[in-house]
C-alpha cells in the first residue's frame, strides 16, 4: 500500500505506507500522472508484503 505524500498539478508522488515506521522506514515510492500513467522508483520494498 502506498499513502500520498505531495501533489502537484498532474501528478501525485507516493511513499510505502510502511515509510513512516521509524523501525523499516521502506524507501518504495511511486508517481502518478493522471489515471493511467504510473512510475515505478528504484528503490525497493524492505519488507515482504502485507496482506
Amino acid at each position: 500500500m502506498y499513502t500520498a505524500e505531495r501533489r502537484y498539478n498532474s501528478t501525485v508522488n507516493w511513499v510505502c505506507s510502511k515509510n513512516s515506521s521509524h523501525i523499516l522506514r521502506c524507501p518504495a515510492r511511486c508517481v502518478t500522472a493522471g489515471q493511467n500513467s504510473i512510475k515505478l522508483s528504484r528503490r525497493s520494498h524492505n519488507h515482504s508484503p502485507t496482506r
